[in-house]
């Protein structure tokens, strides 16, 4: 009878014990789980902005009026472009455009601009996310990203029309 009295307390035991484990290991992965939400933040381009470019920013959000990015160097423009092919922005897309100081309407823009470009667009949005540098030269604006030894540069044409930068148009 003693056997049993002792094979049943610890079981007890062990059941008290694999609870308590189990309630711990339950609060640790939950305290892993908030500090991971909480270190993962949306992405954008617009994160590199200073405060008033992100104002000017929101302005030529409001009427896709370019001379509220006037000021901004050709690097600041690429994000800005960036950050409008990555949120699907056509409009954005076109006011941020060069087009050989042609001025056609949106929906011409919009016709020259077909989807595949803008899928291909995208994929560079998406790929050069969380880019290494950026650095202008001359009219070339070039973003470098690295995974282990692997590296990729992105080369993105800009001109300057009426003292603000532009990008090239797609092709």
């Amino acid at each position: 009878m003693k056997v049993y009295q002792i094979i049943f307390t610890l079981s007890a035991l062990l059941l008290l014990l694999t609870g308590c484990i189990e309630s711990e290991a339950s609060k640790s992965n939950g305290d892993t789980e908030k500090a991971i939400e909480e270190s993962i933040q949306e992405f954008s381009y617009l994160d590199d902005l200073t405060e008033e470019e992100r104002e000017a920013y929101q302005h030529f959000m409001e009427n896709k009026d370019i001379n509220h990015l006037k000021g901004f160097t050709p690097e600041k423009i690429v994000l800005v472009y960036l950050h409008s092919v990555a949120n699907s922005d056509t409009e954005g897309i076109y006011s941020l455009t060069y087009h050989n100081g042609k001025s056609p309407e949106l929906y011409e823009f919009e016709n020259e601009y077909p989807k595949e470009r803008q899928l291909k667009d995208e994929d560079l949005a998406l790929k050069f996310r969380n880019y290494d540098s950026i650095l202008s030269k001359e009219d070339a604006v070039n973003m470098k990203i690295s995974f282990g030894s692997i590296s990729y540069s992105l080369f993105i044409g800009v001109k300057k029309e009426d003292d603000i930068w532009k990008v090239n148009k797609p092709k």
